[in-house]
């Protein structure tokens, strides 16, 4: 996936920059055999207009993917930098006293890499979508109540042209070529454990403000019901 779904959700519920800062997973909260299919999630939605600035507005449909028992599959139709973008990805969901979902980032040729996101309905055909909270996650692994890497983004300003001569300003420039620009949580815990940690702290683990969704059009091709 080229980074269509993190960088338009994420942004578009200030949790990260263009950088994609955030949080991810190195195994998903549930699996293809002890996920749910939550059938209220199925059919069409479009971001909210009024919520969403016009560079971050999506498009996603949403159905259980063929020949799986319990994972759900989204196509992403989306605008960003003035181009449209078409993106499939797979996800699992876990509904609950807090709903759950793990989506999955396909472009690590299986090595583990999933977003965790909390759903909630207002009603049957709006739908909003919590990112975790980046500082709250990065401060548990720092007292290791949950096990990962947590990178954060460095600003450096690039050193002056190397004079003829001067090693100093050759090494500030070879620095700067290196600097890692990622930031964001890994988490490397077992599903259990961040489970676990999310049960335990509640709605302080994500994000306040949420990502509105609006159902266009419902499962079956059953128009939704007007608001």
């Amino acid at each position: 996936m080229s980074r269509l779904l993190p960088r338009i959700i994420l942004a578009a519920v200030a949790a990260c920059s263009a950088s994609c800062c955030g949080v991810s997973m190195e195994q998903p909260l549930s699996d293809d055999a002890t996920s749910t299919i939550d059938r209220r999630l199925l059919g069409v939605w479009q971001t909210n207009s009024g919520e969403v600035p016009p560079r971050h507005q999506l498009v996603i449909a949403i159905a259980k993917k063929k020949d799986t028992r319990n994972t759900m599959e989204a196509v992403f139709v989306g605008v960003y930098d003035d181009t449209a973008k078409i993106e499939r990805t797979t996800f699992y969901s876990r509904p609950g006293k807090m709903d759950l979902l793990s989506l999955a980032d396909e472009t690590k040729d299986g090595a583990g890499h999933y977003y965790p996101l909390r759903y909630r309905f207002r009603g049957e055909d709006r739908l909003e979508l919590f990112v975790p909270d980046l500082d709250f996650v990065r401060q548990a692994v720092a007292r290791s109540e949950l096990k990962g890497e947590c990178k954060e983004f460095k600003f450096r300003f690039r050193a002056a042209p190397a004079e003829p001569g001067d090693e100093t300003s050759k090494e500030a420039e070879s620095d700067e070529e290196k600097d890692d620009k990622t930031c964001g949580c890994h988490l490397t815990s077992s599903p259990e454990e961040i489970i676990g940690f999310i049960e335990k702290h509640g709605e302080k683990c994500f994000k306040k403000e949420p990502m509105v969704l609006q159902r266009i059009v419902g499962p079956d091709d059953k128009q939704p019901s007007d608001k």
